[in-house]
């Protein structure tokens, strides 16, 4: 059997197979190469800031973040017991919104409201929230509440990089 004149056999190649053109292993490596720069940026941002937030983290987060542990773990506790238990609890705002929503012909008024509603209760929430914090933050000594504004500035700061 006759070599084709366009495949030219080697030593290094074995017969029939043609030879990679110098052309394709210079795109492959090529391609390899950025794409080991782009995975080394990403872990070098992974390292350097940390792994990216999954709630996007409001700012008013920070604040509770920011109190000692134990000044936390009151809060939480008592701030709990003002509302609902468990996540994944379905409001009645939210179920009227539901409601509105499957119903034929649907009334934009009446899903407006029900959406209202939901962000009165969830305003009510924050309200108290809050309130709660002041209380707690008033209590604090001035040392604890000069500790307190340190680890905030801290977790603010934080956020701003990522």
């Amino acid at each position: 059997m006759a070599e084709s004149p366009q495949t030219p056999r080697t030593p290094d190649t074995p017969r029939g197979q043609p030879r990679t053109p110098r052309l394709v292993k210079a795109v492959l490596f090529v391609s390899v190469a950025l794409n080991l720069v782009i995975v080394g940026l990403i872990a070098g941002l992974w390292i350097d800031k940390g792994p990216p937030r999954r709630d996007g983290g409001p700012a008013g987060i920070a604040f509770l973040q920011a109190l000692a542990p134990e000044d936390r773990r009151r809060l939480v506790l008592e701030f709990g017991q003002t509302r609902e238990r468990g996540r994944g609890v379905v409001t009645p705002e939210a179920t009227r919104a539901l409601e509105v929503l499957r119903r034929t012909p649907f009334d934009s008024a009446a899903f407006a409201a029900a959406l209202e509603a939901e962000t009165a209760r969830n305003a009510a929430r924050r309200a108290a929230g809050q309130a709660a914090l002041v209380a707690r933050v008033a209590a604090m000594s001035e040392a604890e509440r000069r500790a307190y504004a340190d680890r905030l500035e801290v977790r603010l700061a934080g956020q701003k990089r990522r």
